[in-house]
């Protein structure tokens, strides 16, 4: 079995895959990885802003620093 490639994905998968990822509302907080980069798969990405816990939910703001995209990221207590 060969490996399959990116140059192997049609390009309209292709567009699909990244403007579902970088029009994503936000990533679950994961505890342990802490805000996972949905672009590249970089996890404890750098937070730049949290806000206040709104009832029994936390939003985070994040910057990779692998791929320099920004993303937010949701926590359920």
């Amino acid at each position: 079995m060969g490996q399959t490639g990116l140059a192997d994905i049609p390009v309209d998968v292709l567009r699909r895959l990244v403007r579902e990822v970088t029009e994503a509302k936000s990533v679950d907080w994961d505890a342990q990885r802490g805000g996972v980069c949905p672009v590249c798969g970089t996890p404890h990405c750098r937070v730049t802003s949290t806000r206040s816990w709104e009832g029994r939910v936390r939003e985070r703001r994040h910057t990779c620093l692998t791929c320099s995209h920004k993303f937010k990221s949701v926590q359920g207590a």
